[in-house]
């Protein structure tokens, strides 16, 4: 122990020195813990601010829908040359077809492009080129459209060159059969009598089944010579009166206002002000039928093609079509009600809503599309037809293919009848082996405003909230 103390004594430096180093562990343990801490807090502070720096240089690249149910396709990603190249070209690839399809939609539906034509329509065109939109100097234009669609100077009918467009005929007129039927009935008695005595019964039921043969045969050959049966006789006469009311229609009746071919009452029936939208409405008229009818065309083609006749046609006989007053140009709240229409002539809390943003509202209070016309509706508005037709049975489903086909219509509700082909053949109407039915069609036409809109009067863009009128319009 004493050695010990002495060493300790002579080297009392190394000893301090070595309790120093032993205390300075623990406290320099704890100070470089703190240390560690701030630094580490320090360098994820600094390490957080430069992502945030690369996040917000980030951009989102999107390629957007033009088809509803369709998501868009979005990338957020930081800038790169190759990226943006390719999103650019994808953005513009997508703009131009989408830009073309919608040329190509509003050529279809005016009858015009390689579409239209390869169903056969021609290009809606006005009776009078210039009438509308119309203007004050058109009072010339006006007084050609009313010889034009009422044809009271011995004109061209427009409808009836719509049905001679689709090979329509009447069947042979019964005077003309019966003359017929006569010389062949005062022929056969000569030669079989000699006119010396009656017909005996062999003689008379051989006699009465070659005048039934002979009739029939004047029909069937009456019948190869057209496509359908159809006169001008098929056509609705309009139903509107003066104040937009109801008035009995010859074909539909009392009901929802309907419109078609005018007379000459009506051209007397509106004020000066009101002709411009009504002159309009007839011009319409015009072009939904005749989509009707080329639909029609559309379905017999085969037959025309192989000179059957009616015969082979799909649609053997129209009986009758109308059109609906267009949704929004009634007066009263009472007939806008007559389909489901609530009053057009402003927005209401009941107007409905695209559930597609950038899509036109649809209304299934009207019907099961949900297309309709009205202030909500600045896309298209629609026409509703009523048709009536023997058809055959058998090929029923290539005329409503042919239908949607031919422009934008769609067959809304349909009714099926049978036929009583021998009270029909009393009449002359000859429909072939086939069995046929009778069907009525709903038929609801769609007309988009990219062409419409610039054709329409000032008053008839007025009654359906398009745009207020800037003067008044007075053709007479």
């Amino acid at each position: 122990m004493k050695p010990f103390i002495a060493w300790v004594k002579f080297n009392w430096i190394i000893v301090v020195l070595c309790v120093v180093v032993l205390a300075s562990l623990p406290t320099a343990f704890v100070f470089s813990g703190k240390w560690n801490t701030k630094i580490k807090t320090t360098q994820e502070e600094a390490a957080n601010k430069e992502l945030k720096k690369i996040q917000a240089a980030t951009v989102e690249y999107v390629v957007p829908t033009y088809v509803p149910g369709t998501e868009a396709v979005n990338l957020r990603a930081e800038p790169n040359t190759i990226v943006t190249a390719w999103f650019k070209e994808q953005r513009t690839k997508l703009a131009g077809e989408a830009g073309t399809v919608l040329e190509r939609a509003v050529a279809f539906n005016k009858g015009a492009g390689p579409e239209s034509s390869a169903v056969g329509r021609s290009p809606h065109v006005q009776l009078v080129d210039g009438l509308f939109p119309g203007g004050a100097d058109q009072v010339d234009k006006v007084r050609a459209f009313e010889d034009a669609i009422i044809t009271e100077k011995g004109g061209r009918d427009p409808y009836i060159e719509l049905l001679n467009n689709i090979g329509a005929g009447s069947p042979p007129l019964a005077t003309r059969v019966a003359l017929v039927l006569d010389d062949l009935n005062t022929r056969e008695r000569e030669r079989i009598t000699e006119n010396r005595r009656e017909l005996t019964p062999d003689e008379r039921e051989t006699h009465r089944k070659a005048l039934l043969d002979r009739r029939f045969a004047e029909y069937q050959a009456a019948a190869r010579k057209i496509s359908v049966y159809a006169g001008p006789e098929i056509f609705a006469t309009s139903g509107v009166d003066r104040e937009g009311g109801r008035r009995s229609n010859r074909f539909f009746g009392e009901g929802p206002n309907y419109t078609g071919k005018p007379t000459l009452r009506d051209i007397d029936t509106f004020r000066a002000e009101e002709k411009p939208m009504r002159y309009f409405v007839w011009q319409w008229d015009l072009w939904a039928v005749s989509d009707v009818l080329d639909a029609v065309k559309l379905a017999n083609d085969s037959s025309v093609r192989l000179g059957n006749g009616v015969e082979g046609s799909v649609v053997k006989r129209i009986i009758k079509i109308g059109l609906m007053e267009p949704e929004g140009l009634r007066s009263s709240e009472a007939d806008q009600n007559q389909i489901g229409m609530g009053a057009l002539d402003g927005a209401t809390a009941s107007d409905p809503t695209s559930e597609v943003p950038g899509m036109a509202p649809l209304d299934k209070n009207v019907s099961f599309t949900g297309r309709a016309m009205g202030t909500w509706n600045p896309v298209f508005d629609v026409r509703r037809i009523e048709l009536e037709a023997v058809v055959s049975s058998a090929k029923l489903p290539e005329f409503l293919a042919a239908i949607p086909r031919t422009n934008f219509m769609t067959v809304t509700q349909m009714t099926i009848e049978p036929v009583d082909v021998w009270s029909h053949m009393r009449l002359g109407y000859f429909y072939g082996s086939e069995h046929v039915v009778e069907i009525k069609l709903s038929i609801e036409s769609v007309w988009l405003r990219e062409w419409t809109k610039p054709l329409m009067p000032k008053s008839f863009k007025a009654r359906l909230g398009i745009e207020e009128p800037l003067a008044e319009e007075a053709p007479s």
